[in-house]
Protein backbone atom coordinates (compact mmCIF):
# COMPACT_ATOMS: atom_id res chain seq x y z
CA UNK A 1 0.00 0.00 0.00
CA UNK A 2 0.91 2.84 -0.96
CA UNK A 3 0.71 5.90 1.85
CA UNK A 4 1.52 9.62 1.44
CA UNK A 5 1.11 12.10 4.13
CA UNK A 6 -1.73 14.00 4.25
CA UNK A 7 -1.53 17.98 4.25
CA UNK A 8 -4.75 18.16 6.52
CA UNK A 9 -6.91 15.74 8.18
CA UNK A 10 -10.22 16.85 7.36
CA UNK A 11 -12.50 17.88 9.91
CA UNK A 12 -15.71 15.50 10.29
CA UNK A 13 -17.49 15.55 13.65
CA UNK A 14 -14.88 16.56 15.96
CA UNK A 15 -12.98 19.86 16.12
CA UNK A 16 -9.44 19.29 16.37
CA UNK A 17 -7.35 22.92 16.04
CA UNK A 18 -4.02 20.44 15.77
CA UNK A 19 -0.34 21.46 14.47
CA UNK A 20 0.00 18.12 11.77
CA UNK A 21 3.49 19.96 10.50
CA UNK A 22 6.76 16.88 9.73
CA UNK A 23 9.04 18.96 11.89
CA UNK A 24 12.45 17.57 11.37
CA UNK A 25 10.93 14.11 11.89
CA UNK A 26 11.99 11.06 13.93
CA UNK A 27 15.13 9.24 13.25
CA UNK A 28 15.31 5.18 13.18
CA UNK A 29 17.29 5.35 16.70
CA UNK A 30 14.20 7.35 18.14
CA UNK A 31 11.71 6.04 20.98
CA UNK A 32 8.99 3.89 19.88
CA UNK A 33 5.94 6.49 18.83
CA UNK A 34 3.30 6.65 21.09
CA UNK A 35 0.07 5.77 20.20
CA UNK A 36 -3.21 6.60 22.03
CA UNK A 37 -6.55 5.53 21.11
CA UNK A 38 -9.96 6.02 21.88
CA UNK A 39 -11.69 2.87 21.73
CA UNK A 40 -11.41 -0.77 20.63
CA UNK A 41 -11.86 -0.40 16.64
CA UNK A 42 -8.87 2.40 16.69
CA UNK A 43 -7.08 0.50 19.19
CA UNK A 44 -7.17 -2.85 16.92
CA UNK A 45 -6.32 -0.67 13.43
CA UNK A 46 -3.58 1.28 15.06
CA UNK A 47 -2.34 -1.94 16.68
CA UNK A 48 -1.85 -3.55 13.26
CA UNK A 49 -0.19 -0.96 11.40
CA UNK A 50 1.98 -0.22 13.97
CA UNK A 51 3.04 -3.68 14.59
CA UNK A 52 5.96 -3.64 17.01
CA UNK A 53 7.30 0.01 15.89
CA UNK A 54 5.18 1.58 18.35
CA UNK A 55 3.58 1.32 21.74
CA UNK A 56 -0.71 1.54 21.48
CA UNK A 57 -2.57 2.36 24.53
CA UNK A 58 -6.38 2.55 24.61
CA UNK A 59 -7.36 5.43 26.53
CA UNK A 60 -11.23 3.88 27.66
CA UNK A 61 -11.10 1.13 29.90
CA UNK A 62 -11.75 -2.13 27.66
CA UNK A 63 -15.25 -2.30 29.25
CA UNK A 64 -16.20 1.44 28.68
CA UNK A 65 -18.67 2.53 26.11
CA UNK A 66 -17.18 5.43 23.70
CA UNK A 67 -20.21 7.27 23.57
CA UNK A 68 -20.23 9.30 27.27
CA UNK A 69 -16.85 8.77 28.42
CA UNK A 70 -15.59 11.52 30.86
CA UNK A 71 -12.01 12.48 30.92
CA UNK A 72 -9.70 11.94 33.68
CA UNK A 73 -6.93 14.17 34.69
CA UNK A 74 -5.03 10.89 34.03
CA UNK A 75 -6.39 10.83 30.39
CA UNK A 76 -4.97 14.40 29.74
CA UNK A 77 -1.83 12.85 31.03
CA UNK A 78 -1.76 10.06 28.51
CA UNK A 79 -3.17 12.72 25.82
CA UNK A 80 -0.19 15.36 26.53
CA UNK A 81 2.88 12.38 25.78
CA UNK A 82 1.26 10.68 22.80
CA UNK A 83 2.47 11.50 19.54
CA UNK A 84 -0.60 10.28 18.01
CA UNK A 85 -4.13 9.89 19.02
CA UNK A 86 -6.48 7.40 17.11
CA UNK A 87 -10.24 8.52 16.93
CA UNK A 88 -12.99 7.40 14.89
CA UNK A 89 -14.73 11.51 14.70
CA UNK A 90 -18.07 12.10 13.57
CA UNK A 91 -19.18 13.28 16.72
CA UNK A 92 -18.71 9.34 18.65
CA UNK A 93 -16.04 11.14 21.62
CA UNK A 94 -17.37 14.43 21.80
CA UNK A 95 -15.68 14.64 24.89
CA UNK A 96 -12.09 14.66 23.40
CA UNK A 97 -13.34 18.37 22.46
CA UNK A 98 -12.86 19.12 26.36
CA UNK A 99 -9.32 17.73 26.42
CA UNK A 100 -8.20 20.23 23.43
CA UNK A 101 -9.57 22.88 24.77
CA UNK A 102 -7.92 21.92 28.51
CA UNK A 103 -4.76 21.95 26.52
CA UNK A 104 -5.12 25.50 25.42
CA UNK A 105 -2.09 26.54 23.60
CA UNK A 106 0.12 24.16 25.04
CA UNK A 107 1.24 20.63 22.92
CA UNK A 108 -1.43 18.50 21.74
CA UNK A 109 -0.73 15.37 20.03
CA UNK A 110 -1.27 14.58 16.05
CA UNK A 111 -5.13 13.36 15.77
CA UNK A 112 -5.96 11.24 12.67
CA UNK A 113 -9.61 10.02 12.45
CA UNK A 114 -10.86 6.96 10.98
CA UNK A 115 -14.08 9.19 9.15
CA UNK A 116 -11.19 11.32 8.19
CA UNK A 117 -11.71 12.01 3.85
CA UNK A 118 -14.95 10.69 3.80
CA UNK A 119 -17.46 12.16 1.30
CA UNK A 120 -21.04 13.14 2.09
CA UNK A 121 -21.90 10.26 -0.05
CA UNK A 122 -20.13 7.90 1.41
CA UNK A 123 -21.52 8.49 5.00
CA UNK A 124 -25.02 8.11 6.38
CA UNK A 125 -26.88 9.97 8.14
CA UNK A 126 -29.54 9.20 10.59
CA UNK A 127 -32.17 11.66 9.38
CA UNK A 128 -32.48 9.37 6.76
CA UNK A 129 -33.44 6.37 8.60
CA UNK A 130 -37.30 5.27 7.53
CA UNK A 131 -37.78 5.72 11.14
CA UNK A 132 -36.76 9.42 11.69
CA UNK A 133 -38.22 12.42 11.82
CA UNK A 134 -38.30 14.88 8.59
CA UNK A 135 -34.58 16.43 8.67
CA UNK A 136 -34.36 20.23 9.67
CA UNK A 137 -31.03 20.28 7.54
CA UNK A 138 -29.50 19.03 4.61
CA UNK A 139 -27.32 16.40 5.48
CA UNK A 140 -24.56 16.57 2.81
CA UNK A 141 -24.38 19.77 4.73
CA UNK A 142 -24.11 18.73 8.25
CA UNK A 143 -21.32 15.68 8.72
CA UNK A 144 -21.86 15.95 12.54
CA UNK A 145 -25.28 14.56 12.02
CA UNK A 146 -23.55 11.21 10.40
CA UNK A 147 -23.99 7.74 11.59
CA UNK A 148 -20.58 7.33 13.40
CA UNK A 149 -20.40 3.59 13.40
CA UNK A 150 -18.40 2.99 10.03
CA UNK A 151 -16.17 0.74 11.51
CA UNK A 152 -18.66 -1.99 11.23
CA UNK A 153 -18.26 -1.85 7.19
CA UNK A 154 -14.75 -3.61 6.40
CA UNK A 155 -14.43 -1.85 3.42
CA UNK A 156 -14.21 1.72 4.95
CA UNK A 157 -12.35 -0.05 7.92
CA UNK A 158 -9.58 -0.46 4.93
CA UNK A 159 -10.40 3.83 4.48
CA UNK A 160 -9.40 4.01 8.36
CA UNK A 161 -6.34 1.94 7.94
CA UNK A 162 -5.02 4.74 4.96
CA UNK A 163 -5.87 7.15 7.15
CA UNK A 164 -3.77 6.04 10.28
CA UNK A 165 -0.43 5.01 8.17
CA UNK A 166 -0.39 8.11 6.95
CA UNK A 167 -0.56 9.36 10.26
CA UNK A 168 1.94 7.31 11.69
CA UNK A 169 4.59 7.85 8.13
CA UNK A 170 4.05 11.49 9.28
CA UNK A 171 5.02 11.03 12.92
CA UNK A 172 7.89 8.55 12.31
CA UNK A 173 9.36 8.97 8.23
CA UNK A 174 12.26 7.09 8.95
CA UNK A 175 10.03 3.89 9.92
CA UNK A 176 7.39 4.95 6.89
CA UNK A 177 8.24 1.55 4.65
CA UNK A 178 7.48 -0.38 7.41
CA UNK A 179 3.63 0.78 8.06
CA UNK A 180 2.95 0.60 5.10
CA UNK A 181 3.66 -3.17 4.74
CA UNK A 182 2.48 -3.09 8.10
CA UNK A 183 -0.97 -2.05 6.60
CA UNK A 184 -1.30 -3.82 3.33
CA UNK A 185 -0.65 -6.83 5.73
CA UNK A 186 -3.85 -6.31 7.91
CA UNK A 187 -5.65 -4.54 4.26
CA UNK A 188 -5.47 -8.18 2.85
CA UNK A 189 -6.90 -9.57 6.11
CA UNK A 190 -10.27 -6.88 5.99
CA UNK A 191 -10.23 -8.00 2.26
CA UNK A 192 -10.71 -11.42 3.38
CA UNK A 193 -12.89 -10.77 5.90
CA UNK A 194 -15.47 -8.34 3.29
CA UNK A 195 -15.19 -11.49 0.94
CA UNK A 196 -16.61 -14.12 3.80
CA UNK A 197 -19.31 -11.63 4.48
CA UNK A 198 -20.03 -10.75 1.32
CA UNK A 199 -20.38 -14.44 0.20
CA UNK A 200 -22.25 -15.78 3.43
CA UNK A 201 -24.68 -12.62 2.85
CA UNK A 202 -25.75 -13.88 -0.48
CA UNK A 203 -27.61 -16.94 0.65
CA UNK A 204 -29.63 -15.23 3.12
CA UNK A 205 -33.22 -15.80 3.00
CA UNK A 206 -34.06 -12.93 5.16
CA UNK A 207 -32.85 -9.46 4.64
CA UNK A 208 -34.40 -7.30 6.76
CA UNK A 209 -33.29 -6.34 10.28
CA UNK A 210 -33.92 -4.88 13.42
CA UNK A 211 -31.64 -3.64 15.87
CA UNK A 212 -31.55 -2.21 19.71
CA UNK A 213 -30.13 1.00 18.38
CA UNK A 214 -29.08 2.23 14.86
CA UNK A 215 -25.12 0.43 14.75
CA UNK A 216 -25.54 -1.17 11.70
CA UNK A 217 -26.71 1.14 8.73
CA UNK A 218 -23.05 0.90 7.08
CA UNK A 219 -22.86 -2.86 7.48
CA UNK A 220 -26.52 -3.18 6.22
CA UNK A 221 -25.52 -1.56 3.28
CA UNK A 222 -22.51 -3.04 2.33
CA UNK A 223 -24.36 -6.58 2.41
CA UNK A 224 -27.50 -5.70 0.96
CA UNK A 225 -29.55 -5.87 4.30
CA UNK A 226 -32.50 -3.64 5.37
CA UNK A 227 -32.50 -1.59 8.62
CA UNK A 228 -36.57 -1.85 9.21
CA UNK A 229 -36.23 -0.12 12.62
CA UNK A 230 -34.80 0.37 15.90
CA UNK A 231 -35.57 -0.53 19.62
CA UNK A 232 -34.19 3.39 20.84
CA UNK A 233 -34.42 5.91 17.96
CA UNK A 234 -32.32 8.37 20.03
CA UNK A 235 -29.06 6.19 22.10
CA UNK A 236 -30.27 5.77 25.83
CA UNK A 237 -33.86 7.15 25.11
CA UNK A 238 -36.63 4.22 26.04
CA UNK A 239 -38.61 4.70 23.01
CA UNK A 240 -42.23 5.91 23.24
CA UNK A 241 -45.35 3.63 23.58
CA UNK A 242 -46.36 5.25 20.22
CA UNK A 243 -42.77 4.57 18.89
CA UNK A 244 -43.04 1.07 20.37
CA UNK A 245 -45.96 0.00 18.58
CA UNK A 246 -44.97 1.56 15.17
CA UNK A 247 -41.71 -0.69 15.51
CA UNK A 248 -43.93 -3.82 16.02
CA UNK A 249 -46.61 -2.83 13.16
CA UNK A 250 -43.28 -2.62 11.03
CA UNK A 251 -41.99 -5.92 12.59
CA UNK A 252 -45.60 -7.82 11.99
CA UNK A 253 -45.33 -6.24 8.57
CA UNK A 254 -41.63 -7.49 7.34
CA UNK A 255 -42.05 -10.94 9.44
CA UNK A 256 -38.84 -10.03 11.32
CA UNK A 257 -38.48 -13.30 13.26
CA UNK A 258 -35.47 -11.75 15.68
CA UNK A 259 -34.32 -8.45 17.50
CA UNK A 260 -30.49 -8.01 17.44
CA UNK A 261 -28.91 -6.25 20.52
CA UNK A 262 -25.91 -5.19 21.20
CA UNK A 263 -23.64 -5.93 24.83
CA UNK A 264 -23.51 -4.97 27.55
CA UNK A 265 -27.15 -3.91 28.64
CA UNK A 266 -29.70 -4.01 25.73
CA UNK A 267 -33.08 -1.65 26.22
CA UNK A 268 -35.15 -3.94 28.20
CA UNK A 269 -37.44 -2.71 25.59
CA UNK A 270 -35.86 -5.38 23.33
CA UNK A 271 -37.02 -7.85 25.31
CA UNK A 272 -40.56 -6.53 25.57
CA UNK A 273 -41.04 -6.78 22.16
CA UNK A 274 -39.84 -9.81 21.88
CA UNK A 275 -42.28 -11.52 24.15
CA UNK A 276 -44.72 -9.51 22.63
CA UNK A 277 -44.56 -10.86 18.88
CA UNK A 278 -43.16 -14.44 20.32
CA UNK A 279 -39.46 -14.06 17.91
CA UNK A 280 -35.86 -14.44 19.10
CA UNK A 281 -33.23 -12.12 20.47
CA UNK A 282 -29.78 -12.14 19.52
CA UNK A 283 -26.28 -10.64 19.99
CA UNK A 284 -24.32 -8.68 17.28
CA UNK A 285 -21.62 -6.76 18.56
CA UNK A 286 -20.92 -3.03 17.24
CA UNK A 287 -17.58 -4.00 18.86
CA UNK A 288 -17.25 -0.24 20.83
CA UNK A 289 -16.43 -2.37 23.89
CA UNK A 290 -14.24 -5.62 24.23
CA UNK A 291 -10.82 -7.06 24.44
CA UNK A 292 -7.68 -4.96 23.61
CA UNK A 293 -6.54 -7.39 21.27
CA UNK A 294 -5.44 -6.86 17.51
CA UNK A 295 -7.32 -9.37 16.33
CA UNK A 296 -10.77 -8.60 18.49
CA UNK A 297 -12.14 -6.60 15.53
CA UNK A 298 -11.70 -9.33 13.18
CA UNK A 299 -13.00 -11.97 15.71
CA UNK A 300 -16.22 -10.43 16.63
CA UNK A 301 -16.91 -9.62 13.14
CA UNK A 302 -16.28 -13.13 12.16
CA UNK A 303 -18.94 -14.20 15.30
CA UNK A 304 -21.62 -11.54 14.12
CA UNK A 305 -21.71 -13.16 10.98
CA UNK A 306 -22.03 -16.74 12.50
CA UNK A 307 -25.41 -14.96 14.18
CA UNK A 308 -26.81 -13.77 11.16
CA UNK A 309 -25.98 -16.94 9.35
CA UNK A 310 -28.13 -18.64 11.78
CA UNK A 311 -30.89 -16.26 12.14
CA UNK A 312 -30.96 -14.95 8.39
CA UNK A 313 -30.72 -17.98 6.47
Amino acid sequence: MNCVMQQSIREVGLCLALACGFGLGRTAEAAPLKIVTSFVPAYCFAANAAGDLATVENLLPADVDPHDYQLAPKDLVKLGEADVVVVNGLSLEGWLNKAIESAGGRHFPRVVQLAGGLSARELIYDADAPWAQPAEFHPAMESRFANPHLWLDPQLAEHAMTNICRALQAADPANAAAYARNTGAYVLRLQKLDEDIRAAAASFTRRDIVTDHNAFPYFARRYGLNVVGVVEEVDEVPPSPKQLVRLERAMQAKRITVIFTSPPTPPREASQIASDLGIAVATLNTIEIGPLKGSTYEDEMRQNLKVLETHLR
